[in-house]
């Protein structure tokens, strides 16, 4: 299942758990802990001194499925919600530090720690890494990555936060197929405490999501004018430009001129060869008036693969022409993928968290994005939407 399922079936459950009277704490481990893209069973680790308990009363459920294992110390059950698997592991408190560790992962990681200390019994998670002498290391990162060795010699980075985002450069309004006015996305990005918002609805050739001619989108900025000297936020005007089969933009070069911020994607011919797809793609990352390329490999989890592309290609023509990639936080895309994120921070090519919004409350799922730049271990100077609205201007020449 999608992260996001995950997550809102767990949240439907985890109140019940941490209500009971006989339960000291609760916590999600497993996949969706280290914030995995997809998750194929919820993991709960719930404390109480009376596991037998907790199972009793709860055993009834309507979704309970079946014990996996009772023992006096533990039980553990399974049952489903909407057609998922959810896992309890109940244990004793003086086990709940060292169980959620274990539970939550990787397996690589654990054994890293598991090689510097005992994992027997530890009421809290901080105090394995304790006994290991090292840091607290969140769980994004948890992926035998080096990480323990980074930890070792303190040089665990500063992972970036929601709180780090400043702005978002690729949002959609009702001017295309956005189910908000260019007002409603604005103050959806005041009660976000944004400096500024990016109104990027599409261009022409997006015909199936009523994309904007060129008179469309100059009258679009007309709107956005007059928002300006409304808002504490800074509304930019944008577009999201199709990238045509030649690699050529959908707007002619005066009209994109005419922008703050150009993100530029691909919407059509997904069936092309690699070596055509990625000379496509290339091809727009050097147009100088991108300033972003959007969800680049257009996957959808689950759902799609994506186009074949030489990403490394596309990453190294991004870093030349100091085009910024995207990390799409739609939870069905989160694209780029945490790996590419890594390694285009290595080559220098900086990312962009969007939220690709269409919604105003869609503007919240750029928690997905920034939990995917964690697990890219990216810090809040990687990504050009930390940066204040001069330094963004000033990086992408508006």
């Amino acid at each position: 299942m999608l992260l996001s399922t995950a997550d809102r079936i767990s949240s439907a459950i985890q109140p019940e758990l941490t209500s009971h009277e006989a339960v000291n704490a609760v916590s999600i481990a497993g996949r969706q802990r280290r914030r995995c893209e997809t998750v194929s069973r919820i993991v709960f680790i719930v404390s109480s001194s009376r596991p037998g308990d907790v199972y009793e009363d709860i055993k009834d459920h309507a979704y309970i499925t079946g014990v996996q294992e009772s023992n006096e110390s533990s039980t553990t059950y399974t049952f489903a919600k909407d057609g998922v698997l959810v896992e309890v592991e109940t244990v004793p408190p003086s086990q709940f530090g060292s169980t959620l560790f274990r539970r939550t992962g990787s397996m690589d990681h654990v054994q890293s720690v598991q090689d510097l200390c005992d994992l027997d019994e530890h009421e809290e998670e901080a105090a394995v890494y304790d006994a290991a002498s090292l840091p607290f290391i969140p769980p994004e990162i948890r992926e035998g990555r080096g990480e323990v060795e980074q930890a070792t010699r303190k040089e665990l980075p500063r992972l970036i936060s929601t709180d780090d985002i400043r702005g978002d450069l690729h949002v959609h309004t009702s001017w295309s197929d956005g189910q908000g006015s260019v007002r409603d996305m604005v103050r959806a990005a005041e009660r976000q405490d944004y400096d500024y918002l990016a109104l990027t609805d599409h261009s022409v050739s997006s015909g199936f999501a009523g994309g904007l001619t060129a008179k469309e989108l100059a009258r679009k900025n007309d709107v956005i004018e007059t928002v300006n000297d409304e808002s504490s936020v800074q509304v930019l005007k944008g577009a999201e430009v199709d990238i045509l089969g030649d690699g050529s933009l959908d707007y002619d070069d005066h009209v994109l001129q005419q922008l703050d911020v150009v993100v530029a994607s691909v919407h059509s011919q997904f069936n092309m060869d690699e070596e055509a797809m990625t000379r496509r793609i290339c091809e727009a990352v050097k147009h100088p008036e991108v300033d972003i390329l959007g969800h680049m490999t257009g996957r959808l989890l689950l759902e799609r693969k994506g186009y074949d592309v030489d990403v490394e290609s596309v990453l190294r023509v991004a870093a030349e022409h100091d085009t910024a990639v995207e990390m799409n936080s739609t939870p069905r895309r989160l694209d780029i993928s945490a790996d590419t994120a890594r390694h285009a921070k290595e080559i220098g090519v900086s990312v962009v968290i969007n939220t690709d919004s269409h919604t105003p409350s869609s503007l919240q799922s750029v928690r997905y994005g920034v939990e995917q730049a964690r697990r890219a271990a990216l810090r809040p100077h990687d990504v050009v939407n930390t940066m204040s609205i001069e330094d963004v201007s000033e990086d992408m020449s508006f």
